[in-house]
């Protein structure tokens, strides 16, 4: 019986992933449409007016990209928490998804690849990793909470953005300098998705720990989510947000800011060049002394 469950899921999480790249491409299909639609559109009518004030309206294409952007993030997350909760149940190998859809040649293989390059595969954590079902819990609540702080970053653009094209748009029609006032008001937008982005990993950081109450899995979960896809979040703010994990600055912690190959190999050249200064300096002093 599990055996024919899991063939289920599996047949489900290929039926669910072929219907999202169908519509992906139709949403993006639309979106290049209505955007030429808006472009003839308002060409024309700066034709027939004669005038360069319809040529604002051409602040409008973020904002129409922004919304494609937004439900376009909101479906993928979708698609993602689905198979995130079949994998948490260890009904669903996300390594042999990929390889089944990346066999199936009418397929986009890029945005396969990018769509479940962004889950925990074996590659990614790593094969000697031990799944446990904690370890799954973890790994899941982090990408849940990377991927919804990622669309609330593009919501908070499209906000800004359709904010401040406003307030300008409405300034030069107006033909005056009072309404470009309401571009203040883009601060408050940008400052909400950063204190709801700050609320969010706040939350996952004590759900995190209680998953994780000892020190050994919490290092254990620590290496495996210093592996994830962080996607647009920088690679100080994700240390940082790692670190926070423990309750303390534990010899252990240094798992959470490990040093990358570029940084290990930029110290060493910074050292060598450091050393060739100092003997260059040394050198000339014995020289002038003599």
């Amino acid at each position: 019986m599990a055996a024919l469950n899991s063939r289920a899921t599996f047949r489900d999480a290929i039926g669910s992933t072929i219907r999202l790249l169908n519509s992906r491409a139709r949403r993006y299909r639309n979106l290049v449409i209505a955007v030429l639609a808006v472009i003839f559109a308002i060409a024309l009518w700066a034709t027939i007016q004669w005038s360069v004030l319809p040529l604002l309206g051409l602040l409008s294409l973020p904002m129409l990209c922004g919304i494609s952007f937004c439900l376009d993030t909101a479906s993928v997350n979708r698609w993602r928490a689905h198979v995130l909760l079949q994998w948490q149940a260890g009904q669903l190998d996300i390594d042999d998804l990929w390889y089944a859809l990346a066999h199936m040649k009418h397929l986009p293989t890029k945005t396969i690849d990018t769509m479940l390059g962004s889950l925990p595969t074996r590659d990614l954590i790593g094969a000697s990793t031990a799944m446990t079902p904690g370890l799954r819990k973890g790994l899941a609540a982090t990408l849940t909470c990377i991927h919804s702080c990622q669309t609330v970053r593009t919501i908070e653009a499209t906000a800004a953005w359709t904010v401040g094209a406003t307030s300008l748009a409405v300034a030069t029609i107006a033909k005056s300098g009072v309404p470009c006032f309401g571009i203040i008001c883009v601060l408050p937008v940008l400052g909400a998705g950063v204190l709801w982005r700050t609320l969010r990993f706040r939350h996952w950081r004590h759900a995190v720990r209680r998953l994780h109450p000892g020190g050994d899995q919490l290092q254990c979960f620590v290496e495996a989510a210093a592996r994830l896809d962080w996607e647009s979040i920088k690679a100080h703010r994700r240390r940082k947000l790692l670190g926070s994990l423990f309750p303390t600055q534990q010899p252990s912690a240094r798992y959470a800011n490990p040093p990358s190959a570029a940084e290990t190999s930029r110290r060493g050249w910074l050292c060598v060049k450091t050393q060739q200064i100092l003997v260059a300096m040394l050198t000339v002093v014995h020289r002038r002394r003599h």
